[in-house]
């Protein structure tokens, strides 16, 4: 990969515009023709670029010649920036990402699929009275099951976007993965398997069917805590203890709820935090507060 595609693929990474990229280091017009290589930079501007940008220069160089790992690499930096901006309930990073994208060096096809992708989290935040993307959905749901079985592609995709399928079909999908990934060792794996277990103990708040988070919660239980792993283990820590405030209405379940939403506002969540909040208020309105 040439120095130009490397420094576009870091910036959509950053999720940055090439206004915000360059700052004062050098014009947004001649920086434009070094990302299409029609321009070359110079060592010192390259760093100072580089430094400005906060891009550690030993990596930004071993990566200059690893062309499918630097392929991967921009399909997972523009879903962090998805993710990242999702959880911070920032709608119009979301859509601007679908700009990024199209700037990307990626081939059409992957465009497309990310694309895909990101209006599909956009639709994920809709309330409750916007009208659904039904087109949209079936598509997303075509491409969880575009293979006979599960993989870590569409068995993430499937966990993004669970609240596009209904509960009992998300209960016999979720098992399903469950049974084939459970012993998993792998952490990228761990993490999806403790993302969809999560949702599944919240489609069971929302359905007021405590019952059903049991299994859910027992297969989690299993799976042993590391530093990876962390934030899931805390969101399910908060769910579960939501469920068992549903079953038993021991006020000790919403302590712990209270608890889990201030270590996420206070170690720099405040969006998610606030969110778990709102959620806790909203689906257990009946009960007693603390």
């Amino acid at each position: 990969m040439q120095i130009g595609s490397l420094l576009k693929e870091y910036r959509l990474s950053q999720g940055k515009r090439q206004k915000e990229f360059v700052g004062e280091v050098v014009s947004q017009s001649y920086y434009s023709k070094v990302e299409k290589n029609a321009n070359r930079i110079t060592a010192e501007d390259l760093i100072d670029l580089l430094n400005y940008n906060n891009i550690p220069l030993w990596e930004f160089f071993s990566r200059l010649n690893h062309g499918s790992r630097l392929h991967k690499q921009e399909i997972d930096d523009l879903d962090t920036v998805m993710i990242e901006a999702y959880y911070a309930a920032d709608k119009e990073k979301l859509a601007n990402v679908i700009n990024l994208i199209d700037e990307s060096n990626l081939s059409e096809k992957d465009k497309q699929q990310q694309k895909l992708i990101a209006r599909g989290w956009l639709e994920s935040t809709k309330k409750p009275d916007e009208p659904n993307d039904d087109e949209l959905r079936q598509k997303l749901k075509e491409q969880v099951f575009s293979s006979p079985n599960f993989n870590k592609n569409n068995m993430a995709l499937y966990c993004n976007f669970m609240d596009f399928y209904d509960l009992e079909s998300n209960i016999a999908i979720s098992k399903q993965i469950i049974k084939q990934y459970q012993s998993d060792t792998d952490i990228d794996v761990q993490r999806v398997l403790l993302s969809i277990i999560a949702n599944m103990l919240i489609l069971t708040i929302e359905n007021k069917k405590p019952d059903l988070a049991k299994f859910f919660a027992k297969v989690a239980s299993k799976i042993s805590t590391n530093p990876a792993i962390f934030f899931y283990k805390c969101c399910i820590y908060f769910f579960e203890s939501a469920n068992m405030y549903q079953i038993t209405r021991d006020k000790k379940y919403l302590i712990k709820c209270d608890n889990a939403v201030t270590m996420f506002k206070e170690l720099g969540m405040e969006a998610y935090g606030n969110g778990l909040n709102e959620f806790i208020k909203r689906q257990l309105s009946n009960y007693p507060s603390l």
